[in-house]
């Protein structure tokens, strides 16, 4: 399920913000997990800084009656990249997933992902019939000169993996 908004202004700024299961950036997840979806954001913009911010965070829909094995802890996940400072930890990771996240960096250029938040979708007669996760996303290209001139651009992603039951 895709779904995308765009933000146009005069300086030619655009903003992106996908949930789908396969886009670029896509890693693998490792053996016994399954791919549940990728959180995608990304900005550009002409002689001025490029930004996403984490609010509004994105929802990846994990597919229909897919139980997580709450027994899994992440372990050495990356939360942040370039200049951008980490604001979430392992231990923020619900129970059964894994996070593989990543985006541009390099000069002024950084990215982060916020605390992520396992929801209900959807329920009939108390049960949970679908969940998904609502994750933020940020990047920037820095806000000097030499970061601002022309086109810039930064992007974030996360991929979902989770580990059945």
């Amino acid at each position: 399920m895709r779904s995308r908004s765009f933000l146009h202004s005069a300086a030619a700024f655009l903003l992106t913000a996908v949930a789908a299961p396969a886009l670029a950036h896509a890693q693998e997840c490792p053996a016994g997990f399954t791919f549940l979806g990728q959180a995608y954001k990304e900005a550009n913009a002409v002689n001025r800084e490029a930004k996403v911010t984490a609010h509004p965070p994105v929802i990846v829909n994990f597919p229909p009656h897919f139980s997580l094995d709450r027994d899994v802890v992440q372990h050495g996940g990356k939360w942040a990249g370039g200049s951008a400072d980490a604001v979430m930890s392992d231990g923020d990771v619900p129970r059964g997933l894994l996070i593989l996240a990543g985006g541009t960096q390099g000069g002024a250029k950084g990215w982060s992902i916020g605390k992520p938040e396992l929801i209900v979708l959807q329920e009939d007669d108390d049960q949970i019939v679908q969940r998904g996760l609502r994750i933020g996303l940020y990047c920037h290209t820095g806000s000097g000169l030499a970061d601002m001139a022309g086109h810039v651009s930064c992007n974030v992603h996360a991929n979902i993996c989770g580990k059945p039951r």
